[in-house]
């Protein structure tokens, strides 16, 4: 889909998105998500290449993204990340939510980040498995947060509970160091902040394979 003017509900793509124009929106479900609109229950597991903004499931975002994830590569595109190329500030309310990417994200050199590479937005609860290229301009979750990005490293935080403190670069690649097993890596649901009431989306699952079998999943995806 190129852009989003409305809902996109409970949607999938497999499918390679590649361009070679230097300039354009891509992303593995949505190009563009539009001021109001909204990707809601979605995943993406394809392979995106090019583009100015590219993002594992969106490729640049006004609206909402919600409850969805990644899974594939983001590559040649200037600026990357595994779920959203770039989020800005949507109109009301929390722009990326609840979102994780096992995407592999490389070769990006205006930003590189495992779930979204320019954030001028919000962004609550989410993760990232996916590698990183590691550099100057890479992160494991975000790499630039404008002057109006917030991320809430609290919700962020509290998926990988291992009883440390976290910064942004909680997790895979970027020069986060890698892990072996949920053992070392720490995830846990058990014990969100009280402003968060993520039982009801996230639920532990076992059998999701390489690099953590057991982690945070969406409980649409029972």
């Amino acid at each position: 889909m190129g852009v989003n003017l409305s809902t996109v509900e409970s949607s999938w793509s497999s499918g390679d998105v590649t361009t070679a124009i230097a300039s354009a929106w891509i992303g593995g479900l949505v190009g563009e998500v539009a001021s109001q609109a909204s990707v809601y229950g979605s995943y993406a597991t394809g392979e995106v290449t090019g583009g100015h903004y590219a993002g594992g499931l969106v490729g640049r975002s006004e609206g909402y993204v919600a409850l969805s994830y990644s899974r594939g590569t983001v590559t040649d595109g200037q600026i990357c990340g595994g779920v959203v190329g770039r989020a800005l500030e949507a109109e009301e309310g929390t722009e990326v939510f609840q979102v994780f990417s096992v995407t592999n994200v490389s070769s990006c050199p205006g930003a590189m980040a495992g779930v979204v590479g320019n954030l001028g937005g919000t962004l609550d609860e989410a993760y990232n498995v996916g590698y990183v290229q590691p550099g100057d301009f890479s992160n494991a979750i975000v790499q630039v947060i404008t002057s109006t990005g917030t991320v809430v490293t609290d919700r962020v935080n509290w998926l990988t509970d291992n009883g440390a403190e976290f910064d942004l670069a909680c997790c895979r690649g970027a020069g986060a160091g890698d892990f072996a097993s949920a053992q070392t890596f720490g995830f846990s649901i058990h014990n969100p902040p009280e402003t968060s009431n993520p039982e009801s989306n996230w639920v532990m699952r076992s059998g999701q394979g390489a690099p953590v079998d057991e982690r945070p999943v969406f409980t649409w995806m029972d």
